[in-house]
Protein backbone atom coordinates (compact mmCIF):
# COMPACT_ATOMS: atom_id res chain seq x y z
CA UNK A 1 0.00 0.00 0.00
CA UNK A 2 2.96 2.42 1.01
CA UNK A 3 4.33 1.17 -2.52
CA UNK A 4 1.74 2.52 -4.55
CA UNK A 5 1.24 5.76 -2.71
CA UNK A 6 4.84 6.46 -2.90
CA UNK A 7 4.51 5.98 -6.83
CA UNK A 8 1.36 8.43 -7.28
CA UNK A 9 1.69 11.38 -4.15
CA UNK A 10 5.43 10.64 -3.75
CA UNK A 11 5.87 13.31 -1.18
CA UNK A 12 2.72 11.61 0.70
CA UNK A 13 4.31 8.47 0.29
CA UNK A 14 7.65 9.47 1.93
CA UNK A 15 5.65 11.64 4.85
CA UNK A 16 3.65 8.60 5.92
CA UNK A 17 6.54 6.07 5.77
CA UNK A 18 8.66 8.60 8.31
CA UNK A 19 11.20 10.64 5.92
CA UNK A 20 9.97 14.28 5.92
CA UNK A 21 13.73 15.28 4.67
CA UNK A 22 13.13 12.92 1.30
CA UNK A 23 9.52 14.35 1.23
CA UNK A 24 10.50 17.84 0.57
CA UNK A 25 13.88 16.99 -1.20
CA UNK A 26 10.86 15.22 -3.56
CA UNK A 27 9.09 17.76 -3.75
CA UNK A 28 12.32 20.11 -4.91
CA UNK A 29 12.70 17.59 -7.53
CA UNK A 30 8.99 17.50 -8.86
CA UNK A 31 9.26 21.46 -9.86
CA UNK A 32 12.10 20.62 -12.41
CA UNK A 33 10.91 16.82 -13.91
CA UNK A 34 7.45 18.63 -14.27
CA UNK A 35 9.12 21.54 -16.23
CA UNK A 36 11.56 19.53 -18.16
CA UNK A 37 8.78 16.72 -18.22
CA UNK A 38 7.37 18.50 -20.86
CA UNK A 39 10.26 17.98 -23.49
CA UNK A 40 11.68 14.37 -21.91
CA UNK A 41 8.06 13.03 -20.97
CA UNK A 42 10.79 10.54 -19.16
CA UNK A 43 11.45 12.66 -16.42
CA UNK A 44 7.64 12.49 -14.86
CA UNK A 45 8.97 9.54 -13.22
CA UNK A 46 11.78 10.47 -11.32
CA UNK A 47 10.15 11.40 -8.53
CA UNK A 48 7.84 8.58 -8.23
CA UNK A 49 11.21 6.32 -8.35
CA UNK A 50 12.96 8.26 -5.85
CA UNK A 51 9.95 7.78 -3.77
CA UNK A 52 9.88 4.15 -4.23
CA UNK A 53 13.40 3.40 -3.51
CA UNK A 54 13.73 5.43 -0.72
CA UNK A 55 10.92 3.65 1.34
CA UNK A 56 12.49 0.34 -0.18
CA UNK A 57 15.42 1.66 1.75
CA UNK A 58 13.99 2.32 4.76
CA UNK A 59 11.70 -0.71 4.99
CA UNK A 60 14.87 -2.76 4.67
CA UNK A 61 16.74 -0.74 7.28
CA UNK A 62 13.78 -1.51 9.56
CA UNK A 63 13.95 -5.07 8.56
CA UNK A 64 17.89 -5.59 9.30
CA UNK A 65 17.09 -3.57 13.07
CA UNK A 66 14.84 -5.59 13.55
CA UNK A 67 16.75 -8.83 13.07
CA UNK A 68 20.32 -7.94 14.11
CA UNK A 69 18.84 -5.52 17.00
CA UNK A 70 19.28 -1.76 17.66
CA UNK A 71 23.11 -1.92 18.44
CA UNK A 72 23.98 1.08 16.57
CA UNK A 73 21.78 3.48 18.21
CA UNK A 74 23.78 4.07 21.05
CA UNK A 75 27.65 3.88 20.33
CA UNK A 76 28.66 5.43 23.22
CA UNK A 77 26.27 3.57 26.01
CA UNK A 78 27.77 0.38 23.93
CA UNK A 79 31.52 1.55 24.47
CA UNK A 80 31.19 2.22 27.62
CA UNK A 81 29.43 -1.23 28.51
CA UNK A 82 32.16 -2.71 26.81
CA UNK A 83 34.80 -0.88 28.62
CA UNK A 84 33.33 -1.64 31.72
CA UNK A 85 32.98 -5.34 31.38
CA UNK A 86 37.05 -5.72 29.32
CA UNK A 87 38.19 -8.54 31.79
CA UNK A 88 34.82 -10.37 31.70
CA UNK A 89 34.60 -10.09 27.95
CA UNK A 90 38.81 -11.44 28.03
CA UNK A 91 37.56 -14.14 30.38
CA UNK A 92 34.27 -15.14 28.19
CA UNK A 93 36.50 -14.73 24.97
CA UNK A 94 39.20 -17.49 26.39
CA UNK A 95 41.70 -15.08 25.37
CA UNK A 96 44.58 -14.09 28.17
CA UNK A 97 45.04 -10.78 29.78
CA UNK A 98 47.49 -8.54 27.23
CA UNK A 99 50.94 -9.48 27.95
CA UNK A 100 54.34 -7.39 27.22
CA UNK A 101 57.01 -8.96 24.29
CA UNK A 102 60.28 -10.01 26.49
CA UNK A 103 62.41 -7.35 24.85
CA UNK A 104 59.62 -4.72 25.77
CA UNK A 105 60.25 -6.04 29.31
CA UNK A 106 64.03 -6.27 28.93
CA UNK A 107 64.07 -2.60 27.59
CA UNK A 108 62.35 -1.63 30.80
CA UNK A 109 64.51 -3.87 33.37
CA UNK A 110 68.14 -1.63 31.76
CA UNK A 111 66.22 1.56 32.08
CA UNK A 112 65.56 0.83 35.85
CA UNK A 113 69.02 -1.06 36.56
CA UNK A 114 70.42 2.51 34.77
CA UNK A 115 68.24 4.94 37.07
CA UNK A 116 69.11 2.90 39.79
CA UNK A 117 73.01 2.81 39.57
CA UNK A 118 72.69 6.40 38.52
CA UNK A 119 70.76 7.50 41.42
CA UNK A 120 73.37 6.01 43.82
Amino acid sequence: MIYILAALLPPLGLLFNGQPFSAVLNLIIIVPCIIAGLVFPVLFLVPSLHAIIAVHMKRENRKHRELVGDRTSRPATRLASVIANASGLVAVAGLRPFRQPDHVKQVHRRRAETDASTAE
